[in-house]
C-alpha cells in the first residue's frame, strides 16, 4: 500500500509541476434567464460566473481555462439581458473561454413573443448568444431556436438571431433552429468559426441574406464538415453565405432551402474563397439564380470535387451553378442530376473549368461531361443512407444514391476524393461520380475495420458508430465480434420498432469501459400505452442473438407500450458489472427475458418502473442462470413484482444480493414468483424496506422456492398482511436460518426466527467493494451494526465471501452484508492487474 501511495503523491506532484488546472463545471438549473437569489442557478447567472470566475448567486464559480456550463433542462427567454449597438440579446455575453454543454437540451427565445422584422427592434426582439472578441465558446449538443433580432444601424445589430459570433466559435452536435434576422438568420460571424461538425442549421430566415450562416468579409470558417443546412429562406446565400474563407467545406448537405424574390444561391452563395470543397450534396434547393450555388464574381472555389446537384430549381437561370464572369470554379468528379432552370444553365451558368463530370442532360452548360449521360433512373432518392458519423438528431446527413448499373460507378478521373459523403469509405473499384460512394454491406464493414469474414474487435464513440460494429457483426452469425465503447452513447432516435440501437442477431461481446449507453434526457417518456417517437428502449436481443454485456451503465430507456425499457432478451444474455437505472416499459422496467440469462453479476437496478410488472427484471418462459452480488433498489411496478418477476420460469440462484426499498401496489416488492416457476437457492441476501399489498419480500405462487437460506428480512411493509414473505396455492419453499424483525413474515417452510432490530442495520450505502461498478461506485448494501442478531448468525451452507467479494470473518453473517470484514478497493481493476 506504501508504494501505490508513492505512486499517486509522484503523479499528483508532477501534475502540479505541469501547472495544469481543473476548469469549474457550472451546472444549470433554472429554466430562465433570470439573475437573482432564487434556489437555482440561472443560464446568465452560469455564463456571468465563468465570464468573471467568481461565485455569482447560486452558480459556483468558474475558473481559469475552459470552463463548462451544463444544462438539465430546456431554458426559455422571456427577456432580453443586455442591450448596445449590436441589438438586444437574451444571453450575457461570451467574453471568456466557454463550453455549453446542453445534453441535447433547447435555448430559445419564448416562442410566444412578438417577431414582427419591420426594421424597428422591439423589446420582444432579440437575439440568443453573442461570442465578444474576447470570447471563445463550443457549443455541444445544444438546441438554438427562435432568436429574433431586428433593427438597423452600425455593427450589424439586426444579424445573428441564434448567434453572433465576434470572436471564436465552434458548432459541435447542434441544432440552431427556428431564427430569423435580417442577416444570417442562424449565425452571423465575424471572426473565427473553428468548426461545424455534426450540426444542423435549419429553418432559420434572414430578410437579406445568409438564412442559415452568413460568414463575413473578415469572417473565417475553418471546418464545416458532416452537417445539415435545410429548409432556410433568404434573398442571397440562402443556406450559407461566404463573403469571407472557408478553407473546408465537406460531407455537408444542404438541401430544401428557399430563395426569395430576385434570389442567388439557394445553397451556397460565395463571394470569397472556398479551399477544399469536396463530398457535399445540394438536393432541392430553389433561388432565382443559381439554385445550388451561385459564385459571384471574384469568388474562388478550388477543387469542388466528388459532390452532387440534384433536383435543384432556379425561376431563371443556373439550375445547379451560377458563375458570374471573373469568378472561379473548377468543377472535378461531380454529379448533376435533374436540375432545372427556366431560362438557360439547367445544370450551369458561366464559365467553368472541369474534367469527369456526369449529367442526365448533355445541354445542361456543364463543363467536362463524361459520355454517355447519366441514366436518370440509376440515381436513386433523396435519404438516410447510412453512414459512419450522425448528426445531432440522430439520423445520417440525408444522400442521393446511385444505383449499381448507373453510369457513375468507378467513374472518376484525377481529383477524386478517397471516400464518399458517407465516411464509409471506398468500394472495390475507383471512386464513384458524385458525393455518394456505393457500397456492399461487406466492403462498408471492411472499411470501417469490422471485416465480416472473421471476428473483430472496434472501439465505437457515439450511437452511429455503434449501429455500424452491431450491423457488421450480425452480418456473420459465426464469430463473436468485440465492441468497446469509447466516449458515453447517447440515443436520440430510434432505429427498430422498439429501440434506438440495431437488434443483436449474432454474438457480440460489448464492453462498456465505464461509458454508458442512455437514451436522451431531453426526450420525453409518459407511461400511457400510447407511444411516441421519442420512447423506445434501448436493446434487442433477437433469438439467435447472444449478448456479453459488462462495464456500463443503462440509463433511461422508455419502452411505453413494450417490454424491456434497457434489454429485452430473447437469446442469451450474460450480464457483469452493468447499472440499470431509471429504465421503464409497460412490463419489465429494465430487462424482459423472454431467452436465457446465464449470469448477472455485480449488477444494479436503480429506479427502474414499470407501469405493470417487473420494475427492475421480468422473466416469462425462461432461465436465468444465476444472480449474484447484484443489488435492486427503488424500484417500481404498477402491479408485482417491483424488483424481479419469475413467471413460469427457472432460476438456479439468487445470492448476495440486495432487494432494498422496491415498491408494488400489489404483490411482491422483492421477487414475485407466479405460475409453475422453480427457485433453486435464495441464500445470503438482503430484503429491506420493501413494500407491497402482500409479500412485500418474496410473493409465491404454485411454485417451487428450495434452498432458502441465510436471508435477512428488514422493515418490509404490506398493506394487508404477509410482510416479508407471502406464499399461497401449493407453494413448495424449503429452507432455514433466515432472519427477521417481525412476526408477520409467512415464510412457509423457513424458519424466520426473530430477534433482529432494525435500528442495528443501517441505511443502504456504498460501502466499499472489491469491484467497482462503471461509474466507480461500489453496489450499495445495507450495512449491519455492531450487535445486530445477524453478525455470525450463518449456518454451514452460508456463502464465504459477502456481496462486496469480503471474505467472511469468523462464521457468515446472516444477509448480503458481512460484518468487520475488509477488502482491496483501491486500484482493483488497473494497477493490480
Amino acid at each position: 500500500m506504501y508504494y501505490r501511495s508513492k505512486v499517486i503523491l509522484i503523479v499528483w506532484v508532477f501534475l502540479l509541476g505541469m501547472g495544469l488546472t481543473q476548469a469549474a463545471t457550472i451546472v444549470v438549473d433554472g429554466t430562465n434567464g433570470v439573475t437573482a437569489i432564487d434556489g437555482v442557478c440561472s443560464i446568465n447567472e452560469a455564463i456571468k460566473a465563468a465570464n468573471t470566475n467568481g461565485p455569482v448567486n447560486e452558480c459556483v464559480a468558474g475558473e481559469v481555462g475552459e470552463d463548462t456550463i451544463r444544462l438539465t433542462g430546456h431554458v426559455s427567454l422571456t427577456q432580453f439581458h443586455e442591450t448596445d449597438g449590436y441589438g438586444n440579446t437574451g444571453l450575457i455575453s461570451i467574453a471568456s473561454e466557454i463550453i455549453l454543454d446542453g445534453q441535447g437540451f433547447t435555448i430559445q427565445r419564448d416562442d410566444t413573443l412578438f417577431c414582427n422584422r419591420d426594421d424597428v427592434l422591439d423589446t420582444s426582439e432579440f437575439r440568443l448568444i453573442r461570442v465578444l472578441d474576447t470570447g471563445d465558446l463550443e457549443l455541444n449538443h445544444v438546441q438554438l431556436a427562435h432568436g429574433c433580432i431586428d433593427g438597423t444601424g452600425i455593427n450589424f445589430p439586426n444579424a445573428g438571431a441564434g448567434v453572433l459570433n465576434l470572436g471564436t466559435l465552434a458548432v459541435i452536435n447542434t441544432i440552431i433552429r427556428d431564427n430569423t434576422a435580417n442577416r444570417g438568420g442562424g449565425i452571423q460571424n465575424q471572426k473565427t468559426i473553428t468548426n461545424i461538425q455534426n450540426s444542423i442549421i435549419r429553418n432559420n430566415t434572414a430578410t437579406l441574406d445568409g438564412g442559415g450562416i452568413q460568414n463575413q468579409t473578415a469572417g473565417t470558417i475553418i471546418n464545416m464538415i458532416n452537417s445539415s443546412i435545410d429548409n432556410n429562406t433568404s434573398q442571397f446565400g440562402v443556406g450559407l453565405l461566404n463573403y469571407g474563407t472557408t478553407n473546408l467545406l465537406q460531407s455537408t448537405t444542404f438541401s430544401g432551402n428557399i430563395g426569395t424574390a430576385n434570389s442567388q444561391g439557394g445553397g451556397l452563395y460565395n463571394w470569397g474563397t472556398i479551399n477544399n470543397f469536396n463530398n457535399n450534396t445540394f438536393y432541392n434547393n430553389t433561388a432565382t439564380h443559381g439554385a445550388g450555388l451561385y459564385n459571384r464574381f471574384s469568388g474562388t472555389i478550388f477543387s469542388l470535387s466528388n459532390s452532387t446537384f440534384s433536383t435543384n430549381s432556379a425561376t431563371t437561370s443556373g439550375g445547379a451553378i451560377f458563375n458570374e464572369q471573373d469568378g472561379t470554379i473548377t468543377l472535378r468528379n461531380s454529379l448533376l442530376h435533374m436540375n432545372t432552370a427556366a431560362t438557360s444553365g439547367a445544370d450551369c451558368e458561366g464559365l467553368l473549368n472541369g474534367s469527369f463530370n456526369l449529367s442526365n442532360n448533355g445541354s445542361g452548360g456543364c463543363t467536362g461531361l463524361l459520355n454517355p449521360n447519366l441514366e436518370t433512373a440509376t440515381v436513386s432518392s433523396f435519404a438516410d443512407n447510412g453512414c459512419a458519423n450522425g448528426l445531432a438528431d440522430g439520423s445520417c446527413a440525408k444522400t442521393v444514391g446511385i444505383t449499381q448499373n448507373s453510369q457513375a460507378i468507378d467513374a472518376t478521373g484525377s481529383g477524386a476524393t478517397s471516400g464518399g459523403q458517407r465516411g464509409l469509405g471506398l468500394g472495390s473499384g475507383s471512386r464513384d461520380v458524385g458525393a455518394f460512394e456505393l457500397l456492399t454491406e461487406t466492403e462498408q464493414c471492411t472499411n470501417l475495420n469490422m471485416g465480416v469474414n472473421a471476428a473483430f474487435s472496434s472501439t465505437v464513440f457515439n450511437a452511429q458508430n455503434l449501429n455500424n460494429a452491431i450491423f457488421c457483426a450480425n452480418l456473420n452469425a459465426n464469430t463473436t465480434d468485440e465492441v468497446f465503447l469509447g466516449d458515453d452513447i447517447e440515443l436520440v432516435k430510434k432505429v427498430t420498432t422498439e429501440t434506438g440501437l440495431l437488434y443483436i442477431s449474432s454474438a457480440i461481446k460489448l464492453d462498456g469501459n465505464g461509458h454508458q449507453i442512455q437514451r436522451a434526457r431531453f426526450l420525453n417518456c409518459q407511461l400511457d400505452s400510447l407511444r411516441t417517437a421519442e420512447e423506445f428502449g434501448l436493446l434487442q436481443v433477437s433469438t439467435t442473438g447472444d449478448l456479453d454485456l459488462k462495464n456500463t451503465s443503462l440509463l433511461n430507456g422508455c419502452n411505453d407500450t413494450g417490454i424491456g425499457g434497457a434489454i429485452n432478451n430473447k437469446g442469451q444474455l450474460r450480464v457483469e458489472n452493468v447499472i440499470f437505472t431509471e429504465n421503464s416499459a409497460r412490463f419489465s422496467g429494465a430487462i424482459d427475458n423472454t431467452g436465457s440469462i446465464s449470469v448477472i453479476k455485480n449488477a444494479q437496478f436503480v429506479e427502474n418502473s414499470a407501469l405493470d410488472a417487473g420494475g427492475a427484471l421480468y422473466m416469462y418462459r425462461s432461465e436465468l442462470g444465476s444472480i449474484e452480488g447484484t443489488t435492486f433498489v427503488g424500484n417500481v411496478s404498477g402491479i408485482n413484482g417491483a424488483a424481479l418477476v419469475i413467471d413460469e420460469s427457472d432460476v438456479d440462484l439468487i445470492e448476495n444480493s440486495t432487494f432494498s426499498n422496491n415498491t408494488t401496489n400489489d404483490t411482491g416488492g422483492g421477487i414475485s414468483i407466479p405460475n409453475a416457476s422453480t427457485v433453486n437457492a435464495i441464500k445470503n441476501s438482503t430484503f429491506i424496506g420493501n413494500e407491497a399489498y402482500r409479500g412485500a419480500g418474496i410473493y409465491g405462487y404454485n411454485s417451487t422456492i428450495i434452498g432458502m437460506t441465510n436471508n435477512l428480512f428488514s422493515e418490509n411493509t404490506a398493506t394487508d398482511s404477509f410482510a416479508d414473505c407471502h406464499v399461497i396455492s401449493q407453494v413448495q419453499l424449503v429452507g432455514n436460518n433466515n432472519l427477521s424483525d417481525q412476526d408477520d413474515n409467512d415464510c412457509s417452510g423457513a424458519d424466520i426466527s426473530g430477534g433482529l432490530e432494525a435500528s442495528l442495520i443501517d441505511t443502504i450505502a456504498d460501502n466499499g467493494c472489491t469491484t467497482p461498478l462503471p461509474d466507480g461506485s461500489c453496489v450499495l448494501t445495507h450495512a449491519l451494526m455492531s450487535g445486530s442478531f445477524a453478525i455470525d448468525a450463518g449456518d454451514s451452507s452460508a456463502t464465504t465471501t459477502d456481496q462486496r467479494e469480503f471474505i467472511a470473518v469468523g462464521q457468515r453473517d446472516v444477509g448480503a452484508f458481512e460484518f468487520g470484514a475488509t477488502g482491496d478497493l483501491i486500484f482493483k481493476n488497473s494497477f493490480d492487474d
